[in-house]
């Protein structure tokens, strides 16, 4: 529950910018230095795959999160329903049983993943209420399920995502950091270094990487974004992270994207992965890597819209990759929840000449 997890922050990021404003606080959102903007640019050729748009519909409390499917065989498939609370199912061909683990209060889904039916893994975040009864603890919480029983794994971070390629073999970001998982403990990757830029008037630059995909056991891609806090939540995108696991190293690409924010990723279906790309003001761009070859498909908004924001990005039961969106109207600013869906034959999609 991504979008949950982002209005929590946002609400905090108001109120203290509210109490600090009152206090005559020099980083007031409306004291902020803009410092020098990084200009839009990703210079990559189109791609002939076709998101369809549909909506928008009210988003009266934020955006439906469309079911996580993992179908193993007709007999054996898992779903993972995203709600106020998470409930899982499991079909075995002949009736749906309930599989939901226990999870502590609070609990918010930030990753669901696995390469097999005893081979599970459900990773998030203690939101509260109630918090952690250490409050100054990691509040990530994962859990695994063996075929028999789902059992706690710990993890000392908040935000989790995982990215499991075998059974002892799980790759996963640790508040945005690369770490392993060889079945009995989880240790640091070595990576490059990402070059930094200059601060632009804010902090120092940082990398920080937001999702973490695995397409084979030598094939891994983690995601993210060099960027700037100006203040408050005035962010500046300096570049693009994309760093890829070869089944011995981790190498850091440079494909000179430039001022936007990569996001999730998911693999494609045919041995490639898609990467959501947001700009504020701006259409969502979609990344495409397939064949060693990289391309975008810019997602226009419906007409009335603008401002895209939070994209969460699932593959369905049937197939289709999903893209929920939350945007809002010109006219009075409602929030609205957009979806763009790419069937399963779209995936197959080659990027068009350059």
């Amino acid at each position: 529950m991504r979008w949950v997890v982002a209005s929590l922050i946002a609400v905090i990021v108001v109120l203290c910018g509210c109490f600090w404003a009152l206090f005559g606080d020099p980083c007031a959102p409306q004291a902020c230095a803009h410092g020098e903007d990084v200009p839009l640019s990703v210079p990559l050729p189109e791609d002939s795959a076709r998101w369809v748009a549909s909506g928008p519909r009210s988003s009266d409390g934020g955006p439906d999160e469309p079911d996580i499917v993992k179908k193993f065989a007709r007999d054996d498939v898992w779903k993972f329903s995203r709600g106020d609370d998470l409930e899982v199912t499991h079909w075995d061909g002949s009736r749906r049983r309930s599989m939901t683990p226990r999870l502590p209060e609070g609990f918010y889904v930030g990753d669901i993943d696995g390469m097999a039916s005893d081979d599970l893994w459900i990773a998030g975040t203690i939101m509260g209420p109630p918090m952690p009864v250490d409050p100054t603890g990691p509040s990530g919480v994962v859990v695994h399920w063996n075929g028999r029983e789902w059992t706690r794994v710990p993890v000392p971070a908040n935000v989790v995502r995982l990215a499991p390629v075998g059974r002892d073999d799980v790759w996963g970001l640790f508040d945005g950091k690369i770490v392993h998982w060889d079945g009995r403990a989880w240790s640091p990757a070595s990576v490059p270094d990402v070059p930094m830029p200059d601060s632009a008037g804010g902090e120092d630059p940082g990398a920080l990487l937001s999702d973490i995909v695995a397409l084979a056991a030598d094939d891994v891609w983690a995601v993210g974004t060099v960027t700037t806090n100006l203040c408050c939540d005035q962010w500046v995108h300096h570049r693009e992270v994309v760093m890829h696991w070869d089944g011995r190293s981790w190498r850091l690409l440079d494909l000179k994207i430039r001022g936007t924010d990569l996001g999730e990723g998911v693999p494609d279906g045919e041995g490639g992965l898609w990467i959501s790309a947001r700009r504020e003001g701006e259409p969502l761009i979609m990344l495409h890597h397939r064949d060693g070859r990289w391309s975008k498909r810019t997602l226009p908004l419906p007409p009335g819209l603008r401002a895209p924001e939070a994209p969460d990005l699932v593959r369905t039961e049937s197939g289709d990759l999903l893209l929920t969106a939350t945007a809002y109207s010109t006219e009075g600013g409602a929030p609205v929840s957009v979806e763009y869906t790419l069937t399963d034959a779209a995936t197959r999609a080659t990027p068009a000449p350059s």
